[in-house]
């Protein structure tokens, strides 16, 4: 091969790799396995008008960015009612594999829903972004304690 291909070649893969590593498709540091879980328990106070017969539902999710790439979790439950009030539990297990865990977030967010099949909008909906954290330890479990009305 001459001297000259072989220039275009060096050439083309520095400009490929280039532009992985701007898109984030290069990693500068070994990823590490974060795991743990992320609880999240609601206390629903009921003020409005909603029927015993209308479900309400507990949305959670947790989101991070990394390298580029986003990971999120999600899960839901069915609340258990009682009169009033009524509660329910969350539990979202994750395994990310990170590079950048020492400066990545966490955002925490979740939804109450008062909600049947049949009908949209829901009865009634209550959606809040709980904010950001670090990136829990290795093996956490972080939970969150949310009181909510509706």
């Amino acid at each position: 091969m001459s001297i000259t291909k072989l220039t275009l070649l060096a050439a083309s893969f520095l400009a490929l790799t280039t532009a992985m590593w701007a898109q984030g498709g290069v990693q500068s540091e070994a990823a590490t396995t974060y795991t743990g879980k992320f609880v999240y328990s609601f206390t629903i106070t009921i003020e409005s008008t909603i029927s015993t017969s209308v479900p309400i539902y507990c949305y959670a999710k947790v989101q991070t960015s990394d390298s580029g790439d986003t990971l999120s979790e999600t899960g839901s439950v069915t609340a258990t009612r009682s009169g009033s009030s009524a509660t329910c539990t969350v539990t979202l297990p994750y395994s990310w594999s990170l590079a950048t865990e020492s400066s990545d977030k966490v955002n925490l967010s979740f939804e109450v829903a008062a909600d049947t099949s049949l009908e949209y909008p829901p009865v009634r909906d209550v959606n809040h972004q709980l904010g950001q954290i670090s990136v829990p330890a290795n093996g956490a479990t972080t939970t969150e304690k949310i009181s909510v009305v509706m």
